[in-house]
C-alpha cells in the first residue's frame, strides 16, 4: 500500500463537485484570485496563502524561494516552505502578465478538466523571476490554486551583458589573442565547470559567461557537437524546435521542426564559437 497522503487524482469537475466554468471572464476570475493572493504574500499571511491552494495542491519552485528544484503537495508541505522561506525571500513587485501567450486563460484539457492558467512576474531580494499557476473552480464561483510553479529567471547583483550592458571595448588585432587566453585560462581557473558540450551544457556556460562569471566545459569528443554527429545516420530530435531554441542565438525561422542530428551538431559548434564559450 502507498503512503502518499494524496494519491494523485486530478481536479476534475466531478471530483469537485461544480458545473462547467468555461462561460466565465478568464481575466477577471485570474485578477480575483492573484489580488487576494499579492494581499497575502505581502502581509507574509500564510493561513490567507492556503487558503488559495487546493487541499492537495502543488507548489513547484527553481531557485525563487528554495536555491533548489523542489516539489511540494498539500497544505502542510505548502505551509512548511513558506514558513521556512517567505519572508527570507521577500517576495515584492507581482504583476499579472497580460501579454499574449500568458494572459490568464481557460482551458479544457480533457471534458471533465477545466483548469484556469495565469502567469505572473514578481521581484525578490535577490533577483526577477516568472510564475505559471493553474486554478481549478471550486463551489461557490472560486478557484483555487491546483499548482503554482516559481522561477528564479535573473540576478539583480549579476545582470546580464547583453543590449545597452554588452562590451563596448573596440579590440584592435586584439579579440584573437584575448579569446586564446580566455580559453587556456591564463588567467585563472574557472568559478564553474561544465562535464560535457550538449545543449545543456553550452546554455549553463553561455549564461554564465554572460553574467561575468569564468566557467570551462570539458567533452571527450573532438568537436562540439560530435555526441549527435557519431550517432545513428537517420536520427532526427524527437522534440520540435521550439522546445531546443539556445539563449542569446535562437535558431532561424526556416530551421525545421524536427532537426537531423548531424545538423544540430553543426548549429551546436557554432553557438559555443559564436558565443565565445570556452570548451576543451
Amino acid at each position: 500500500m502507498s503512503n502518499d497522503p494524496f494519491p494523485q487524482q486530478l481536479p476534475t469537475l466531478q471530483r469537485l463537485g461544480v458545473q462547467d466554468p468555461t462561460g466565465i471572464s478568464a481575466a477577471d476570475a485570474a485578477t480575483v484570485w492573484f489580488e487576494e493572493f499579492s494581499s497575502a504574500v505581502a502581509s507574509s499571511n500564510v493561513t490567507s496563502i492556503l487558503d488559495l491552494f487546493l487541499d492537495d495542491g502543488f507548489w513547484k519552485d527553481i531557485l525563487a524561494l528554495t536555491w533548489d528544484l523542489r516539489t511540494v503537495e498539500g497544505r502542510d508541505a505548502i505551509k512548511n516552505l513558506l514558513d521556512n522561506r517567505l519572508i527570507p525571500t521577500g517576495l515584492v513587485d507581482l504583476r499579472l502578465s497580460h501579454e499574449a501567450l500568458r494572459a490568464p486563460e481557460i482551458q479544457r484539457l480533457f471534458p471533465d478538466l477545466v483548469l484556469l492558467r495565469l502567469c505572473f512576474e514578481f521581484g525578490t531580494k535577490v533577483g526577477k523571476g516568472t510564475a505559471v499557476c493553474y486554478l481549478a473552480p471550486v463551489p461557490g464561483s472560486k478557484w483555487k490554486a491546483y499548482s503554482l510553479f516559481t522561477c528564479l529567471e535573473s540576478l539583480n547583483d549579476f545582470p546580464q551583458q547583453i543590449g545597452s550592458l554588452r562590451k563596448r571595448t573596440i579590440e584592435h588585432g586584439t579579440w584573437e589573442e584575448g579569446r586564446r587566453q580566455e580559453v587556456e585560462l591564463v588567467n585563472g581557473d574557472p568559478t564553474v565547470i561544465m562535464i560535457g558540450a550538449g545543449h545543456t551544457g553550452l546554455e549553463i556556460a553561455a549564461r554564465l559567461k554572460y553574467i561575468g562569471i569564468p566557467h570551462l566545459v570539458v567533452d571527450k569528443n573532438a568537436r562540439v557537437g560530435d555526441s549527435w554527429r557519431h550517432r545513428y545516420k537517420a536520427l532526427c530530435l524527437h522534440d520540435t524546435v521550439w522546445y531546443n531554441q539556445t539563449p542569446y542565438l535562437q535558431f532561424p525561422p526556416t530551421w525545421p521542426v524536427y532537426s537531423p542530428a548531424t545538423k544540430l551538431a553543426g548549429w551546436l559548434e557554432g553557438y559555443s564559437s559564436y558565443l565565445e564559450l570556452n570548451v576543451w
